[in-house]
């Protein structure tokens, strides 16, 4: 398994040929964002722990979704919430 940070609390997991974004909040720039899905793996999930803005930040969510635009998101139910509001479905609710 591999593993390297964003900025902050984001977090870039890899194993077996598929990554996990953790929490890819607004202290992650664009261009930070954009050299991590080109140097991880494919993205198999996203992982968004709660909604304060340095984890959930939905300009960032939808640069990892253009990638994989029906990747799972794994979030809690107030983040569930959020995304919904943006007509985002593919969500697993674990609270």
């Amino acid at each position: 398994m591999q593993c390297f940070r964003l900025s902050h609390a984001g977090v870039v997991l890899e194993l077996d040929g598929a990554s996990l974004f953790v929490d890819p909040g607004n202290f992650s720039s664009g261009a930070e964002l954009s050299t991590a899905i080109e140097a991880a793996a494919p993205i198999a999930g996203i992982v968004i722990t709660h909604e304060h803005a340095d984890h959930y930040h939905l300009d960032s969510l939808r640069t990892l979704l253009a990638k994989n635009p029906e990747v799972q998101i794994f979030a809690n139910t107030s983040v569930a919430e959020l995304l919904t509001q943006e007509n985002i479905s593919q969500i697993t609710i674990q609270d």
